[in-house]
């Protein structure tokens, strides 16, 4: 699906995702326990370990980073913004 945004995406574009993100801390991870149990922990783990943003690089973004974390009551939701070259 990244490959493919990366694909119709005009260069100099820019691409922004809110997602559930890495929960850094042990109140947010047994939060985020919730979506795991409703979404499944295959599903979601690799979003709670924080894998997105280099699976937006490997896809050819560039300049990924997360631009804003909210704290929600079920873990944490990221905001990453990358850009296409």
């Amino acid at each position: 699906m990244l490959a493919s945004m990366s694909a119709v995406l005009r260069p100099g574009g820019k691409l922004v995702i809110a997602d559930c993100g890495l929960q850094r801390t042990r109140p947010m991870r047994l939060a985020f326990r919730f979506v795991q149990f409703a979404d499944g922990k295959e599903d979601t783990q690799p979003n709670a370990d924080g894998a997105l943003p280099g699976l937006m690089s490997e896809a050819g973004f560039h300049d990924v980073r997360e631009a804003e974390m909210v704290p929600t009551a079920t873990g944490s939701i990221s905001v990453y913004v990358a850009h296409r070259e």
